[in-house]
């Protein structure tokens, strides 16, 4: 379970990065249609979808990511777990 844990935490991980590597991209694209005076109503329009495409899929992997460090960590220090779990709570 621990190896399989640690190679899902290495590929979400390299989802996350190839996902931002995309956003900069599209942001790069972007500004040199700005600069260029190039942009039209449908280019603004499918850069927003795009953005946020990508965007909210960033946002999913990041919290499978929490979701599976935490697991990962619980599993190598059953106390961590507990700690995690009510951190915040009042005494």
């Amino acid at each position: 379970m621990r190896d399989e844990t640690m190679r899902e935490i290495k590929d979400t991980a390299a989802e996350i990065l190839k996902i931002n590597k995309r956003l900069e991209r599209l942001s790069e694209r972007q500004i040199q249609h700005i600069n260029n005076r190039s942009m039209t109503r449908a280019k603004t329009t499918t850069y927003n979808a795009n953005a946020s495409h990508y965007a909210e899929a960033r946002d999913s992997h990041r919290k499978e990511l929490q979701r599976l460090c935490k697991e990962f960590l619980a599993y190598s220090d059953p106390a961590f777990a507990n700690r995690v779990d009510h951190a915040g709570d009042s005494p």
